[in-house]
């Protein structure tokens, strides 16, 4: 319904572009939903293209070994320039 809003409103089209940080990739991976494009597949119902910056590639390399995993699925995802 909400996203029906902004399809009319402001012209919102699939494939939705969505930038995503390390915190939410972080907790995509934790709570064992799949991947990132799939998980906000199912959120939005519709196709998506997610990103990420390098700046949080940098973020996540600083926060040492716990988030390798984190870091290895950001890494999967197209950059978008900052």
């Amino acid at each position: 319904k909400t996203l029906k809003f902004f399809q009319v409103n402001f012209g919102f089209r699939q494939p939705y572009k969505i930038l995503v940080d390390g915190n939410f990739i972080h907790a995509v991976l934790t709570t064992g939903n799949g991947d990132v494009e799939s998980t906000l597949s199912k959120l939005l119902m519709g196709s998506v293209r997610a990103f990420t910056t390098r700046y949080t590639l940098h973020e996540l390399q600083s926060l040492g070994s716990e988030y390798k995993a984190t870091l290895a699925a950001a890494r999967r995802l197209e950059r978008h320039k900052c």
